[in-house]
């Protein structure tokens, strides 16, 4: 199997098969990407396949500065948030709201499974920020260099974004067990 560095290269010679390889390993991420910020399943898709189309015909600005990864990253973050603006207007990019029931991924399945459905919902109520870095870093593993350029931040405010999301998701959850506690003595 080709690196992905040799397949940016074919796909910026015209291989189309390249740049489809390029896609179909990127998908899930590209597409989970624009979930966290859009918030419906239905705009992710849209998001995602324009996140796509704008790539393949900004490849050949592609320098390799970063992976693939990261750049399809940026571009889909760009195209969520510009979708939003379309859509709802101006854009709140530090307190998006909650993705919809039944958006859960690999990460909120594993919260569900390890402390409830609490942590799910913490998730969900970060700021954008927050959310895209625990999300990226969790669910996708990119490195905190990978989610700064994904993001356009810094590594720090990548990682400050990262344990700060943590932190609030254990807060909500302690918060939420100490509720169910109580209601169980009463």
């Amino acid at each position: 199997m080709e690196s992905e560095r040799e397949l940016v290269r074919l796909a910026i010679a015209g291989d189309d098969g390249a740049f489809e390889t390029l896609v179909r390993g990127n998908m899930r991420h590209v597409y989970a990407t624009a979930l966290a910020v859009v918030k419906d399943h239905f705009d992710a898709d849209d998001v995602a396949q324009v996140s796509f189309i704008k790539a393949y015909r900004a490849l050949s600005k592609f320098r390799g500065d970063s992976t693939f990864k990261t750049w399809i990253t940026r571009i889909t973050i760009n195209q969520a948030k510009d979708h939003l603006r379309k859509k709802n207007g101006a854009v709140n990019s530090d307190n998006i709201g909650q993705l919809p029931d039944g958006g859960r991924d690999a990460l909120t399945d594993y919260i569900i499974w390890e402390e409830g459905r609490e942590a799910s919902s913490a998730l969900n109520l970060l700021p954008l920020k927050q959310r895209l870095a625990v999300t990226l870093r969790l669910i996708e593993g990119l490195s905190f260099k990978e989610i700064s350029r994904a993001m356009n931040i810094s590594v720090g405010s990548a990682k400050t974004n990262f344990h700060y999301g943590i932190k609030r998701v254990a807060e909500m959850v302690a918060r939420a067990n100490d509720d169910r506690v109580k209601t169980i003595k009463r």
